[in-house]
């Protein structure tokens, strides 16, 4: 057992508890920290969220400190940090205009993710010497197609794609990538994960994944 006041490292601040890799996994940008106690859990937690580049708020009215001088320490460290506070009423309260829902509800409507993760793979693939102009070539043929962006979905990540970006993983060239491999590479397209089922192979009984395993994961 390790001792962790921050949800994010150890004591000695050089274990990772892998707080960081879930919440970019999960494409979290901001992180809002409360409960007890501020100057030990609470700022510990929200100055390594800090550090780690996330956004990161205390949520004033919903955390207690332990004494007045271990809370004038923490907030010293967390000014330093860079960390903010907000009252409760202010999360609880909708804001018209906000432009980060703004725009995610414009990523959704118009389906930009699934078009992001097309041009992801066929850069991973053919790796252009100039990334910018192959991009503007791709698109100027999607739109020579016809290709409607409003009906676009998930199904722009067609086998072709999907077998290029294995293959790009699996470089041995075996037929099979690992977990860390599989991972990274539905990273790569932009497909958030979280845990994913091991398919264990008989003969070394290590986690693998072949080319079906892969598709299936990605399309899911």
């Amino acid at each position: 057992n390790v001792d962790c006041y921050s949800a994010f490292y150890d004591n000695s601040g050089l274990k990772s508890t892998g707080m960081t890799k879930l919440l970019r996994e999960a494409r979290i940008s901001d992180v809002y920290v409360c409960g007890v106690a501020f100057d030990y859990c609470v700022g510990s937690t929200a100055v390594d969220s800090a550090k780690e580049g996330f956004n990161t708020f205390i949520v004033e009215d919903a955390t207690e400190s332990i004494s007045s001088g271990s809370k004038r320490k923490m907030q010293k460290r967390l000014d330093e940090a860079g960390v903010e506070s907000v009252h409760s009423s202010v999360l609880l309260t909708k804001v018209e205009g906000d432009k980060r829902q703004i725009a995610a509800e414009y990523f959704k409507k118009k389906k930009i993710m699934p078009l992001l993760q097309k041009l992801t793979a066929l850069v991973l693939h053919h790796k252009p010497e100039n990334p910018k102009k192959f991009l503007i070539d791709e698109l100027t043929k999607m739109k020579e197609s016809k290709v409607n962006v409003e009906d676009i979905s998930s199904s722009l990540l067609g086998d072709d794609d999907l077998e290029v970006v294995f293959q790009t993983a699996d470089v041995a060239g075996s037929g099979k990538i690992g977990s860390s491999q599989c991972k990274q590479a539905l990273l790569s397209m932009g497909i958030p994960i979280g845990e994913i089922k091991p398919v264990v192979d008989e003969n070394d009984k290590k986690a693998t994944y072949a080319l079906d395993d892969f598709k299936k994961l990605a399309i899911q």
